[in-house]
């Protein structure tokens, strides 16, 4: 269906097939990018609702300009909370089939949401897809770059394990790569954790894939993730808060699965040695750790398991 067709279709429906999130604390300078790429999809039929989530620059005032634009496009105020509490009102706001969370530092590339939802079509039980993306700085969005994190493979066999062994150190996923079904968080009642300083999405893929969902992969890239040095990955000390705390939460909820636990303890241990520990630049270190992740991400789950108990991972 065309764009104009699916922007007719919702318009006389008044319901959205996605509901785009975009949380927004003082990055006016970078919001109108981010909504002109939603603007800019060629599939129609979405929604998109910002939150400005207590803002001390013009961000109220290029939300509201963007809202008078377009009717699909909603902008809710409230005092500032913190990400997740942002994330979470969008959620509770949304319409849609499907869910887009976007930062309001990155963009997603035209074809995005018609691509993955070409992947989820005919899907009867909850599912979600994610995409490949470019890392680029912040002056420059044309000036795109890759490294091997920005090709994500999660290993279908088991992914929830997959995210718990490899989640930062070879695997990377920037949020505004899926593409969700509204009934896996609804039915499964999971949102962001207010609490965690910082990974609260790993947090919630943790959850979400304990729902044992479908899942569709994109190997093109069509998400940009902005890396800049006000962003919060930059802060170690708060990343390591939010990530031991979010360890944490999981070992409790793993508390009858010790292979589980076992894993998140070890990447407890070896986030530590991560955010914190001395680098190794020897040149044996290097190629182990190269060849580790050629091993994760070639090997079949099952051959990986049963190597893994011979080194007392599994």
């Amino acid at each position: 269906m065309r764009a104009v067709d699916q922007l007719k279709k919702f318009q006389m429906s008044g319901t959205p097939q996605v509901s785009v999130i975009i949380p927004c604390y003082n990055q006016g300078r970078f919001l109108g990018e981010a909504v002109e790429s939603v603007l800019a999809q060629t599939h129609g039929a979405w929604e998109c609702i910002i939150i400005n989530d207590g803002s001390t620059d013009n961000t109220a005032e290029i939300a509201e300009s963007y809202a008078r634009r377009d009717g699909r496009i909603r902008c809710l105020h409230q005092d500032n909370r913190g990400l997740s509490a942002a994330r979470n009102r969008g959620l509770a706001e949304s319409r849609g089939e499907y869910v887009q969370f976007l930062d309001a530092d990155d963009i997603l590339l035209a074809e995005k949401i018609a691509r993955q939802l070409q992947l989820l079509e005919g899907q009867t039980e909850p599912a979600l897809a994610y995409c490949d993306f470019y890392l680029t700085d912040r002056a420059d969005l044309t000036s795109r770059v890759m490294n091997p994190l920005c090709e994500p493979r999660l290993l279908a066999e088991n992914a929830l394990l997959d995210i718990a062994l490899r989640w930062e150190t070879e695997l990377s996923i920037p949020i505004h790569c899926f593409l969700i079904s509204a009934r896996l968080l609804r039915e499964g009642g999971v949102y962001f954790d207010e609490r965690l300083a910082s990974h609260e999405d790993w947090d919630l893929w943790m959850r979400i894939l304990q729902l044992d969902p479908v899942i569709k992969h994109e190997p093109e890239k069509l998400a940009v993730y902005r890396r800049h040095e006000e962003a919060l990955c930059t802060n170690r000390e708060i990343m390591w808060q939010g990530f031991s705390s979010a360890i944490d939460k999981q070992v409790h909820l793993f508390s009858g699965h010790r292979q589980m636990q076992k894993i998140l303890r070890r990447k407890k241990t070896e986030m530590n040695r991560f955010y914190f520990g001395k680098s190794d630049s020897n040149a044996s270190t290097v190629i182990a750790a190269q060849a580790r992740r050629l091993f994760k991400q070639n090997v079949p789950w099952p051959l990986q398991k049963l190597v893994g108990r011979f080194i007392n991972l599994a």
